[in-house]
């Protein structure tokens, strides 16, 4: 029987690469695809999740499915306070006003990063792209601040 809906990307992990064996970090499905994909897939049990996941690695990598033995799902739309990997919604395109400003600027010498820092409010990616700002304001910081005395 055929997937009505599958993991729509796969994440691989950059630790151990060529290892004999190592994790599967995530196969998401999100809705890039198709809007309801999450929820149909959420709504589905945790064998069939697995079930799919499965199919979609040997599809990509034939024969190697097996080797995922200690699979896990969460349905992260059905989990309370959390419904996703970020915050997106018809605010998304919104450029964000002074009190978004305030966030970013540094508290002394303390510089703020995450994911809800930045403009593209999704788990890794949004991380990421709010560590490097962080990383050019800390480097604006150091060179604002008067040589240390020899």
């Amino acid at each position: 029987m055929a997937a009505l809906v599958a993991p729509e990307n796969v994440l691989y992990p950059s630790g151990n690469f060529h290892a004999p064996t190592g994790a599967l970090v995530a196969a998401y499905v999100a809705g890039w695809t198709n809007q309801d994909y999450p929820r149909k897939f959420a709504d589905l049990s945790h064998e069939e999740r697995i079930r799919i996941s499965r199919e979609s690695i040997e599809a990509l990598h034939p024969g190697r499915s097996k080797l995922l033995t200690k699979p896990v799902t969460v349905a992260w739309g059905l989990t309370p306070w959390s419904e996703g990997v970020g915050a997106v919604g018809p605010e998304w395109d919104v450029k964000r006003g002074a009190r978004y400003a305030e966030l970013l600027r540094p508290e002394g010498p303390i510089v703020f990063a995450g994911e809800h820092l930045s403009y593209v409010g999704l788990w890794q990616e949004g991380a990421a792209l709010s560590a490097h700002e962080a990383l050019t304001l800390v480097a604006q910081m150091a060179k604002q601040r008067p040589a240390a005395a020899a």
